[in-house]
């Protein structure tokens, strides 16, 4: 039952998708520790000339890439708070070693898959649907990603058919249509593919697909009252995920992998399930 919008309080009085990072809980707590000492390391290792970067666009950086690829894995695997560090050390090394990860996507996706998911307890606002919208135009047209688009507009329609889904987000996906063709489809698919990007991109999605066949009952509540995640949603939203990472690897080509925190959240959510099934059949047999 969605939560009664006079009771609420804080940040959710005005949306439904925020998510404050509460000390209060333990993995944010965490979170707040770690992302000083990544910012500390990544100054002193452009310091040090060790990457080629200056020690404030290392700080920034390593700051926006390790929130953003913490909160994407969050929402994209709500049950498993050990799969959000490990995309945020995986995508930290590769941002300061590969080149500066471009956080734009990954911020997009994660309101998408928040729109769809419903972390928070609450069916998006029309305030919230238009924002999440101008993001996801803003970041197709400055990204040349005219496909996210069609990843916006799926996200939109998901939502509203999924159960206390908006209604406006069917005009939402008409107007992501409408701008995909504004923008043009010329020359939307990269001609730097192989077989080899494929086939890898194909193993994360048969494990995440695994991940959602395993994810019938979810155990975390939702932010404003105490029902549990709705599962379908949940799986929605690591659909939606995936689709944004099909989406930049048909555009980016090979070069994707290492231009966006999206795999590196991809690939921490599937290996820590696997990492944890292994633990719990190890337990098991002493």
């Amino acid at each position: 039952m969605p939560a009664d919008r006079e009771s609420l309080r804080g940040v959710y009085r005005f949306t439904s998708i925020a998510r404050p990072v509460d000390p209060a809980y333990p993995t944010n707590r965490a979170l707040l520790l770690a992302l000083p000492m990544l910012v500390v390391a990544s100054a002193a290792l452009a310091t040090a000339d060790v990457i080629a970067l200056s020690p404030a666009a290392a700080a920034i950086n390593a700051l926006l890439v390790g929130f953003v690829s913490w909160a994407l894995t969050r929402e994209l695997a709500p049950d498993d708070d050990a799969a959000a560090f490990l995309a945020l050390f995986i995508a930290w090394p590769v941002s300061l070693f590969l080149g500066p990860s471009s956080v734009l996507l990954g911020f997009a996706v994660l309101f998408l898959v928040r729109i769809v998911n419903q972390s928070t307890g609450l069916s998006a606002r029309p305030f919230d649907t238009v924002s999440v919208l101008g993001l996801s135009v803003f970041a197709a047209y400055s990204m040349d990603l005219p496909l996210l688009l069609i990843v916006a507009g799926l996200a939109f329609i998901a939502d509203a058919l999924l159960p206390n889904g908006a209604k406006l987000h069917y005009v939402a996906a008409g107007v992501c249509a409408g701008a995909f063709s504004w923008l043009g489809i010329d020359s939307i698919v990269s001609t730097d593919q192989s077989y080899e990007l494929w086939a890898g991109f194909a193993a994360i999605t048969i494990a995440c697909s695994l991940v959602m066949a395993n994810t019938r009952h979810p155990v975390s509540v939702c932010d404003v009252r105490p029902d549990k995640l709705i599962a379908v949603r949940v799986n929605a939203g690591l659909g939606i995920g995936l689709l944004a990472g099909v989406q930049f690897l048909l555009t980016a080509g090979a070069s994707a992998w290492a231009t966006t925190p999206l795999f590196a959240c991809l690939v921490a959510v599937p290996l820590s399930f696997g990492m944890q099934r292994l633990l719990s059949l190890g337990g098991r047999r002493t």
